[in-house]
């Protein structure tokens, strides 16, 4: 079961190898960098506990090759998303849409690679 404290956690039989407190999708791309400097861990391997999980959050996931989700909050977007690529996932609670601008700009045909594009963009853009 996921810390309370953190807002994104990574699990690999049973152990966190990685975990977050940071906010929107940060946490995903801290995760996505650790994954690049800790080649051995497999990220079909990880079961990912997150705090909210929208269409971003899953175009990042299923662009890092995660199978298994475990989210406190999930959108309709990213539940047709996971369907889609073969995602295993569990929440707690489902909403229409996720109260997010990035959300809003993410349509059905976008790709992972297209959605990472666009949340990268929007950080470079935000400096």
């Amino acid at each position: 079961m996921k810390d309370p404290e953190n807002s994104l956690e990574a699990w690999v039989n049973d152990i966190v190898v990685f975990s977050s407190k940071g906010h929107w999708l940060m946490p995903l791309l801290e995760l996505e960098k650790f994954l690049s400097e800790h080649r051995s861990i497999k990220p079909s391997d990880i079961e990912l506990h997150d705090t909210k999980g929208g269409r971003a959050a899953a175009g990042l996931a299923i662009g890092m090759g995660i199978k298994s989700v475990v989210l406190d909050l999930v959108s309709d977007y990213a539940l047709e998303m996971y369907s889609d690529y073969g995602v295993k996932v569990s929440f707690n609670r489902r909403v229409p849409q996720i109260a997010c601008a990035t959300e809003k700009l993410i349509t059905p045909a976008m790709t992972p690679s297209e959605i990472h594009a666009l949340v990268i963009g929007r950080i470079s853009n935000s400096f």
